[in-house]
């Protein structure tokens, strides 16, 4: 077995495997038969993973998050990749890592950081603790008010509305003045 070790400061200090699960979905995976626009970054991704663990001795297995638990039999290691539905399915994705996690699968990043960011509104807590943020007006709900809001409080053309529980710009809108009835 290879060791691969963290900083002191995280929470794993030294973790044993062989065999890393790269978190994919069912469209973004090269056998899908419906594949994203976007999936070419998977297997960017994948094909820079790849050489770099066989060096140290490891395997890198691409594994749909969404696939049963006995997939994962033999997973070590399981890496956020390109599990880009994640943001329809939040709370089934959460409790897959969870259930990874309770199996002995380290999960990076961990279960609880990824609870704590799937929200976008995380950005509004590292903005109360002083954290540079994006310029962001929070609403439950998008309104055309509230666009008219956002553009006056901001002094533009254009925002841009995102949703958020959402990976890259998956729902995301630019919407401009001169669109608004």
């Amino acid at each position: 077995m290879t060791g691969l070790s963290s900083p002191a400061s995280a929470p794993y200090t030294a973790i044993a495997m062989t065999r890393v699960g790269f978190l994919a979905c069912a469209t973004t995976v090269p056998t899908s038969g419906e594949r994203r626009g976007d999936a070419f970054e998977h297997d960017l991704m994948v094909a820079a993973l790849e050489p770099a663990l066989k060096a140290r001795g490891l395997e890198l297995r691409v594994v749909d998050w969404e696939a049963p638990l006995s997939a994962f039999e033999g997973v070590d290691l399981a890496l956020l990749g390109s599990a880009w539905n994640y943001q329809d399915k939040a709370e089934a994705f959460l409790a897959k890592l969870d259930a990874l996690d309770a199996r002995g699968v380290t999960v990076l990043n961990r279960p609880e950081v990824v609870r704590w960011n799937i929200t976008k509104t995380y950005l509004r807590e590292l903005e109360q603790a002083g954290v540079r943020t994006i310029p962001t007006l929070w609403r439950e709900k998008v309104t055309v008010k509230g666009v008219e809001e956002a553009l006056d409080v901001f002094e533009c053309d254009r925002v841009v509305v995102k949703r958020q529980v959402g990976a890259g710009a998956e729902g995301q809108e630019l919407v401009r003045k001169s669109s608004l009835p």
